[in-house]
């Protein structure tokens, strides 16, 4: 936008003097001024602004003549000659307040450009100061100018840079609120001012990371631009919004988007300005930077080299402007571990680096964070911190001091992004020297600590669940690392505070986002929130799943303008409830996760928590019972990682006894084995472990057969047999819910609500198992069984066949059950959660209407109050595997919406079988409710099952998930 700047100010409400002189040459020349501008041809703009201030000069028409020569400085934005604008807006101020001194608007716009130049330069605090200077010169209530806007929008700017972020988008969402009241929609001025607003909008939200925002504003930006005339320098403003939006979806890990992107970038400059070799450079550059991030590493090394064979048509080797270059290539080395070349480019990097900046400066922030990977993968260790630290104090304003165990304050920061992967990155190193051991490790747990509060901050700061799950990687690679440092820490001090520190980044890195939603909504429920305003955020959620949805199955404009309106309604209610109702905003981030100790409180003396996480080179299992604590380390998580798909595999193809039995001892050896000895006297065995989601452990065997080619299955030690299984998402989850458990669900009437929609009709299409479409028949038995039972205990049950299964009908009635069941269709969706789905009477075939089916995301809305939901469907815990989240399943959809436990499937369950087994399970509960639980009943079923001679496939994918 800045190459149109001059458009903004020229038109200026001084038509009395132009009466005076050639108004039609003066016309001609503004023309002219215009037209080189708009093509970018800046030395023609200046030549002509410079003759249209001679003219005003000659008639003494001052107001016109320093108004043409500010419109003249304008036009060294497009070369990004910065120095030479800040030197000529500050002598020509000082010409004005010598000749108008009266004339505000004039020295406002000086001020402009002086903060503009000021903040290219790298002096945000500058900068805002001179922002300040020109609003505070021209600031009148209830009015709004031209002029008074840009500063606006470039003290935004400023704040920005300085990592205010949350001030930043105050002034520009005020700017734009101003804009609409203020600014007649007809001129093309309300576009072009509209259009910097949101430009430095998307910027704002990249920085702050939230990067669902800053694709929907991008998105916002274009429709804006393609409102306005199609010039260079129009298209000049289209590269500068795509290259923002592909930053984006960078970020979001849509590599594919962004790439797309980025090489609309750079075919807009082949087309339009392929003669600036250093603009063309840096779009293929960010394009290799896309293919490093996404590690191919072919394709970024292409596109990287590409990058500065350009450059070298204009600039000597030795030029700073290839460093970026020459870093990002050595860091395609360092993947590759081609060590030597890597840091070959990356001293060619930091030559002309220190050349142009010395030896801190943000521009070196990135130059050390890859040259200190490479020396801790070279296990050069003392360099490796070296460079961290120094890449630690460029990222930062005030941090100098060179102590290697020093750490910054929070506040201090250029880029979040760097600081945390410094903070991450000494950490790692410091748990690598062998040297002065427990006092590196000492200060690697201290650095783990740090980033791991600051992963925190970035949390709070960020809205949207697609950003909250980013901030969850961030978590996960902190995990990763973190609890090696405390097993060591441990080993060398057995001091127990270590176990309990490794404890509690297990759990960080375990559904961190469902904890947290579970969180907040409590939070809205006691927080002092008024009825109606739950009410209106209820309703707008709604609207959201909604729009999501129909974005999801149609990307259409019009969708999307609606979902970010009502976006945009949602958060500006939760930063009402934020800043309104105190009590709510403390509850709500209020996340504090459950120690050992707390873990211990909750279970009883025959149950034991076995709780895994995956790291680096190793799993680690921690064990926890009521009597004590241990911290297992289960080495080569490769080794693991194949015994996991094995045992999968035997399982899917119903392997005969032959090939499944040593897959599944040896797994039981690898997972359940080292903790065999702390499991004495139990009964009960809750698992926490969402990397291995799809594995059931009732399926494990603790011994091999005597003779593994008869296939008889029914004489297999199976872990069911001697453990009731549950599973969770997080310890912190599970010891919640049981807090909960004695509490009475006194809202529920109905003790048994079953569907099953899909149990008869006239079709001669039959399914075998509940997810290909098709009838059910064997449902409609399972839940008219089930009806018995509860009937015969006398207990209040209803079901819904066929036609009148419908999800109106399930909405309407499941919030007064106890029991919900759904016998039914369902399918996963392992790309996009929010569409996996279970099918209602109504629900189509995999066609788009998905009005009678039942989504995950509109499951997240529904408020539930069932003890207990059995999803005796296809798939129902299969879904998107995120790190430090788990599976985006059907399973857990529910879960959120208020089922304290759920009973769902791991694949395609056959129909036959799951009617036997459901059935077999409400036997046992029913026999003694009050005693037994879910866990028991469930594990008395699949015994019956497996005693049938029934391959493990068929009754070992249905798993308990709570209490």
């Amino acid at each position: 936008m800045k190459f149109i700047k001059s458009l903004l100010f020229f038109l200026l409400p001084f038509l009395s003097y132009a009466q005076q002189v050639d108004t039609s040459q003066v016309t001609m020349l503004k023309k002219k001024a215009q037209f080189f501008a708009d093509d970018l041809q800046y030395d023609s703009a200046r030549v002509y602004y410079q003759k249209i201030a001679d003219i005003y000069l000659k008639n003494d028409f001052k107001v016109l003549y320093y108004d043409a020569r500010l419109n003249k400085i304008d036009q060294y934005f497009i070369p990004e000659d910065y120095k030479k604008m800040r030197d000529s807006a500050s002598q020509l101020l000082k010409e004005i307040k010598q000749d108008l001194p009266e004339n505000r608007p004039l020295q406002a716009r000086c001020y402009y450009y002086l903060g503009s130049s000021a903040s290219k330069l790298h002096y945000p605090k500058k900068a805002l100061d001179y922002f300040n200077k020109g609003l505070k010169l021209i600031e009148k209530p209830g009015s709004v100018s031209k002029v008074w806007l840009m500063l606006l929008v470039e003290k935004g700017m400023a704040l920005e840079d300085l990592s205010s972020f949350e001030q930043s988008m105050e002034l520009l969402q005020k700017g734009i609120q101003l804009i609409e009241q203020n600014i007649r929609k007809t001129t093309r001025f309300y576009n072009e001012i509209k259009l910097l607003f949101y430009k430095r909008i998307v910027v704002t939200y990249n920085s702050s990371r939230n990067f669902d925002k800053g694709v929907e504003n991008s998105i916002k930006a274009l429709q804006i631009l393609d409102e306005l005339p199609l010039h260079r320098a129009n298209i000049r403003v289209r590269q500068s919004i795509l290259f923002n939006q592909a930053l984006s979806y960078k970020n979001q890990r849509m590599f594919k988007e962004a790439i797309e992107a980025y090489k609309e970038c750079i075919t807009l400059q082949d087309e339009f300005n392929s003669q600036n070799f250093v603009q063309a450079s840096n779009h293929i550059l960010q394009l290799g930077r896309t293919y490093l991030k996404q590690r191919t590493l072919d394709s970024a090394a292409f596109y990287i080299q590409k990058s500065n064979a350009y450059l070298l048509r204009k600039y000597p080797p030795t030029h700073v402007s290839l460093a970026d270059g020459y870093y990002n290539l050595g860091y395609a080395y360092t993947l590759r571990k081609k060590y030597a070349l890597a840091n070959e480019n990356y001293h060619k990097a930091l030559k002309s680096l220190r050349s142009k900046y010395g030896e801190i400066h943000p521009n070196l922030v990135l130059l050390h964070m890859y040259m200190g990977t490479n020396y801790r993968e070279m296990e050069v260790y003392q360099a490796a911190l070296e460079v961290l630290h120094k890449g630690l104090i460029s990222n930062t304003r005030t941090f100098r001091d060179t102590n290697l165990y020093s750490l910054p304050l929070f506040d201090d920061y250029y880029n979040p992004s760097f600081f945390f992967s410094l903070l991450r990155s000494k950490a790692i190193v410091f748990a690598r020297i062998n040297q002065e051991k427990i006092k590196n490790l000492q200060a690697s747990l201290q650095h783990f600590r740090a980033s791991d509060n600051f992963t925190k901050e970035m949390r709070r700061k960020v809205f949207r669940k697609s950003d909250q799950l980013l901030v969850g990687l961030y978590i996960n690679a902190i995990a990763y690392d973190a609890v090696f440092t405390c097993e060591q820490l441990f080993e060398l001090t057995k001091d127990k505070k270590y176990l309990d520190e490794a404890f509690y980044f297990f759990e960080r890195n375990k559904a961190s986002m469902l904890l947290r939603s579970q969180t907040e909504a409590n939070a809205k429920k006691t927080g002092g929130i008024p009825r109606d305003l739950l009410s209106q955020e209820k309703t707008l959620r709604t609207e959201i799943a909604t729009y999501q949805r129909k974005f999801l199955l149609n990307k259409n404009v019009g969708i999307q303008d609606s979902l970010a309106k009502v976006n945009q309604a949602y958060e500006s209610l939760m930063k009402r409830f934020e800043q309104d109702y105190p009590k709510y905003a403390q509850l709500k981030f209020d996340l504090k996760l459950a120690a050992p100790s707390d873990i211990q409180t909750s279970l009883d003396t025959q149950t034991a928590l076995l709780e895994y996480i995956f790291c680096r080179n190793s799993v680690y299992l921690m064990v926890i019972t009521k009597r004590n604590y241990q911290l297992i380390r289960i080495p080569e998580v490769k080794k693991v990682q194949a015994q996991l798909d094995a045992y999968y595999e035997a399982i899917q193809s119903e392997s005969r006894l032959r090939k499944f039995a040593p897959a599944s001892y040896q797994l039981y050896q690898t997972l359940v084995q080292p903790a065999k000895k702390y499991l004495t006297g139990i009964k009960k065995l809750v698992v926490i472990a969402p990397d291995v989601e799809s594995t059931p452990f009732e399926a494990l065997i603790n011994q091999l057969p005597a003779n593994l080619n008869q296939d008889d299955f029914t004489k297999i030690n199976y872990l069911n047999k001697q453990y009731q299984i549950s599973y969770h998402y997080s310890a912190t989850l599970w010891q919640k819910e049981v807090a909960q458990r004695t509490k009475k669900h006194s809202n529920t009437t109905t003790d048994f609500l079953a569907f099953a929609p899909f149990s008869t009709g006239e079709s001669k299409i039959y399914a075998s198992t509940r997810g290909s479409g098709g009838n059910l028949p064997e449902s409609g038995v399972e839940v008219k069984s089930i009806y018995n039972l509860f009937k015969s205990k006398q207990l209040n049950a209803e079901v819904s066949l066929a036609k009148t299964a419908t999800k109106e009908l399930f909405i309407q009635k499941m919030a007064k059950a106890s029991i919900v069941h759904i016998a039914s269709h369902s399918e996963a969706n392992t790309q996009k959660p929010g569409l996996a789905k279970v099918r209602f009477s109504g629900c189509g075939g995999r066609t788009q209407d998905v009005s009678g089916c039942l989504l995950a995301s509109e499951i997240y809305n529904l408020e539930m109050n069932a003890d207990l939901l059995v999803l005796s469907s296809c798939s129902s815990g299969v879904g998107k595997l995120t790190k430090g989240e788990g599976v985006f399943s059907l399973a857990r959809s529910f879960l959120y919406a208020g089922a304290h436990n759920v009973v769902f499937s791991l694949w395609d369950v056959d129909d036959e079988y799951t009617k036997k087994l459901m059935i077999a399970f409400y036997k046992h509960f029913l026999s003694n409710p009050n005693s037994k639980g879910y866990q028991k009943a469930l594990q008395l079923a699949r015994n019956q099952l497996a005693e049938q001679n029934i391959h493990p496939k068929h009754w070992a994918g249905i798993v308990l998930i709570g209490k």
